[in-house]
């Protein structure tokens, strides 16, 4: 009796912790959500590539992103939760699209800067 007494606060705990992290777990679940992150971070590996590159192959590289970025925003900006989605799991899913925006944006601006530096024809 002792021992399960000692017990009850360890499954206590994790039943907490398993029901917290279910929200998250949904949101990241979002198929679109994942595929938009994956292609994210294809094309920051691009813009390393752009960062790396010189000359005519630099402003290549940099036109490819730039039509991924553009393709990636137009994803993003009609993409729609799921209606049956409860009010936690939406403020889940509202918070991963928020920060897939913010990382374009920071690709974006990472973009700009870079085509400031590359001169024009």
């Amino acid at each position: 009796m002792i021992a399960a007494a000692r017990r009850r606060p360890v499954l206590w705990i994790a039943a907490t912790l398993v029901a917290g992290a279910l929200p998250l777990w949904a949101a990241a679940a979002d198929p679109q959500l994942r595929a938009l992150d994956d292609r994210l971070a294809q094309q920051q590996q691009t813009l390393r590539a752009v960062e790396a590159a010189r000359g005519e192959e630099r402003r290549q590289k940099l036109a490819e992103h730039m039509r991924a970025m553009n393709e990636t925003l137009a994803q993003l900006q009609q993409l729609k939760p799921s209606g049956r989605m409860s009010l936690e799991q939406l403020r889940d899913w509202m918070s991963e699209h928020q920060r897939l925006m913010t990382v374009l944006m920071g690709q974006m601006m990472q973009e700009h800067h870079l085509l400031q530096d590359c001169p024009q024809r």
